[in-house]
Parts: structure tokens; C-alpha cells; sequence
């Protein structure tokens, strides 16, 4: 598939709070998947992570092996004893 001008295949949304980074969102589109942009993609977001010199943390769904996959060859592990706890009825 050819690319088309304006379509965004990739993201990595990264912010920090002074003590660690935070990756937020990673995804590159489905229609390019398989080609080896999330390498590239992840590569690029861990760069960043070092040159502010903090560490990295990040949530993925239990049932998302191929992201756990990726994100485990990059040397990720798993945060024993934590939860994560959510109120999505605020009012």
C-alpha cells in the first residue's frame, strides 16, 4: 500500500513528571503493521526516554501479546504488586 499524503501510520505520546516518563499511547496504523515501523517508532520514543535521563513506564492490556512482545524486547517488565485503578463515572 502506497502511503497517502496527510495519514498519520504512526504515535507515540510520551509526557514526564520530573521522576519518570510516561508512554501513554503507541499504535501505528493497521493497514501498516508487519513492516517494522513499530521498531522504528519505538526506537525513536526510547531515545527520547534516555536523553531525559528518567524511566519508563507504561500500561498494555493483559491480552495484547504482540505489544507486550515489543515492549518486553525493549527490555520493559512487569510492575509486581500494583493495580490499575480507574473512575470512569465522575461526577
Amino acid at each position: 500500500m502506497e502511503g497517502r499524503p496527510g495519514l498519520i501510520i504512526g504515535s507515540s505520546w510520551l509526557t514526564g513528571d520530573g521522576r519518570r516518563t510516561y508512554l501513554h499511547h503507541f499504535a501505528i496504523h493497521p493497514d501498516y503493521q508487519g513492516r517494522g515501523l513499530s521498531k522504528s517508532l519505538m526506537d525513536s520514543s526510547m531515545a527520547y526516554c534516555r536523553e531525559a535521563g528518567l524511566q519508563v513506564k507504561l500500561e498494555v492490556h493483559a491480552d495484547n501479546f504482540k505489544a507486550m512482545g515489543l515492549y518486553k524486547s525493549y527490555g520493559f517488565g512487569v510492575l509486581e504488586n500494583y493495580r490499575v485503578l480507574i473512575n470512569r463515572d465522575i461526577k
